[in-house]
């Protein structure tokens, strides 16, 4: 089964390569694993990949729906990791 999910606002991903707009991401199952690849900003697969196990999916939902309901008074924000250049200061693709 392969899909795509959009996001509703653009965010970034940062590979080997620098960092890179994204739009979303295509998701697809290869054997156990669900594998997850950025969608850039021109509909291209970023090369980045997350492999997640099957088994351990209804885990990671319940986890992201904990990030939706909790009280962000307390939260930590990194910065650094939504910055829209990269380190050597290009802007992303």
């Amino acid at each position: 089964m392969n899909s795509e999910i959009l996001f509703s606002k653009q965010t970034t991903f940062t590979g080997r390569n620098g960092t890179f707009k994204c739009k979303g991401f295509q998701l697809f199952e290869c054997g156990d694993y669900v594998v997850l690849e950025p969608v850039t900003s021109k509909g291209k697969i970023g090369h980045c990949a997350l492999r997640i196990p099957t088994q351990d999916i209804k885990a990671l939902i319940e986890v992201l729906k904990n990030f939706k309901s909790e009280d962000k008074s307390n939260a930590i924000v990194y910065p650094d990791l939504f910055n829209v250049n990269d380190r050597q200061g290009r802007r992303p693709i």
